[in-house]
């Protein structure tokens, strides 16, 4: 996987649930963290439509569990895209 998706991902998401970008890592998971709930969860999928100005289907979004989990299925859409 991209280093720079992940690392944009983990920005993103750090700043979308105002998470120390130091304390967020690529296993975290959504109920890690008090912010990171089933809302924190949907304030992330628009967030990072935005930042990566892609569309995520809400079906895979509803199969992620991590930040990890998130930088893959935008990669595979990104890439997708360039084909």
């Amino acid at each position: 996987m991209s280093k720079a998706i992940i690392n944009r991902t983990l920005d993103c998401i750090s700043s979308s649930l105002s998470i120390s970008r130091m304390k967020l890592l690529p296993d975290s998971k959504i109920g890690d963290f008090p912010q990171w709930d089933s809302l924190g969860h949907i304030n992330i999928y628009f967030a990072l439509q935005k930042e990566f100005d892609v569309h995520i289907p809400l079906t895979l979004a509803g199969n992620v569990k991590s930040v990890d989990d998130w930088a893959r299925i935008i990669e595979k859409i990104i890439n997708f895209e360039n084909e």
